[in-house]
């Protein structure tokens, strides 16, 4: 069993907690139906600002373990297989509690290829090409990997940013599969290369990059939402010095560490239970989210709430493994990537026609 780097664990939770938080705010209306001349609505665009940093972080973490990360048919199939659990599981509880669908059946029985969840669809695009990206990575000489991402940093970050041109090499921009290519790369070349010597000044260059998207929207009135977005040059920048100051963190408390390993390991059904398309805008509604930050003007009980969806969902996931160790799901899977690993073999050396 690999040991986890609790301090990049802790980044993960923390990293979940923010898309949580982005969900919550974005997936009801209450960003643009608070009132300009109410602390609450600057707070919220504040927290919105400071949490678009998560998914990048998630992914930045992915290449930082990038020598560890094997690709594995194995682990391909256990997250196809967990994704597949929560969409028809999620899509039967909606049925009985006659929640209106949102997905149609072709996406509940297909979720990957009909982008059910649009992250897991791009990083399971990317695991698979985790094996060519580390041959990229082992046989770059160090200046070229730093030509390679300062190319890819101006195509991806500083154009879109400053010239509001976020497609202009094509869809997805930061939730196309080039971006996180990018940041994969990123997080590698940290792990290779980064020396922490600016210890604490990474902290507060991550406080001024991650303030200037909210502060942008109350100064820039033509382009008020214009830096949130995952790969605005603040965002990314942002995201770089959080990882790194976590890199510099050290967690010695072994209970401490026992603890965020656990949550570490739950982080991804977390996501694929609350933002299941089937179930958040009914999730978002019964908590009366409009009704705490709108009219009632609480942002403590939001935090109370968000905290609360990312433990119950926790323990949903928690359950969900141990219900899959119960029924072998984990040997079934082993046993079908084996045979599919052979089947890709016997076709491999099949001579060309």
């Amino acid at each position: 069993m690999k040991k986890r780097s609790s301090n990049i664990e802790l980044l993960r939770v923390i990293s979940m907690f923010m898309v949580v938080m982005i969900h919550l705010l974005t997936k009801t209306s209450v960003l643009w139906e608070m009132n300009q001349n109410q602390a609450v609505y600057y707070i919220s665009w504040i927290l919105y600002g400071l949490c678009m940093t998560g998914v990048n972080c998630y992914v930045l973490i992915s290449g930082y373990f990038y020598k560890e990360s094997e690709f594995k048919l194995k682990k391909l199939l256990s997250l196809y297989f967990q994704v597949l659990f929560y969409s028809i599981v999620i899509a039967l509880a909606a049925y009985f509690m006659q929640i209106e669908f949102k997905s149609s059946k072709r996406q509940i029985v297909f979720p990957i290829t009909n982008r059910e969840y649009w992250f897991v669809t791009t990083y399971l695009g990317l695991y698979c090409l985790t094996p060519y990206l580390n041959m990229a990575i082992q046989h770059l000489k160090k200046v070229q990997y730093k030509s390679l991402l300062m190319i890819l940093t101006l195509f991806f970050s500083v154009i879109p940013t400053f010239m509001n041109a976020n497609n202009w090499l094509g869809d997805g921009g930061a939730y196309g599969i080039a971006w996180f290519i990018f940041l994969y790369l990123l997080g590698a070349y940290i792990r290779n290369y980064y020396k922490d010597g600016m210890g604490r000044k990474i902290t507060v260059f991550y406080f001024v990059s991650v303030l200037i998207i909210p502060f942008s929207k109350f100064l820039l009135k033509n382009h008020s939402e214009l830096l949130y977005s995952f790969n605005s040059l603040p965002a990314l920048c942002a995201s770089v010095f959080l990882f790194l100051t976590f890199c510099s963190i050290k967690v010695n408390n072994l209970k401490i560490s026992n603890i965020i390993n656990f949550f570490g390991g739950l982080t991804f059904g977390v996501y694929l239970i609350h933002n299941n398309r089937n179930i958040s805008g009914y999730l978002w509604t019964k908590l009366q989210i409009n009704s705490w930050l709108v009219e009632k003007n609480n942002i403590f009980i939001i935090i109370l709430i968000l905290l609360c969806v990312f433990i119950v969902c926790s323990i949903i996931e928690w359950i969900r493994q141990q219900l899959f160790k119960m029924f072998k799901i984990n040997v079934l899977t082993e046993i079908i990537a084996e045979k599919l690993e052979v089947l890709f073999r016997k076709i491999s050396k099949q001579p060309n026609i």
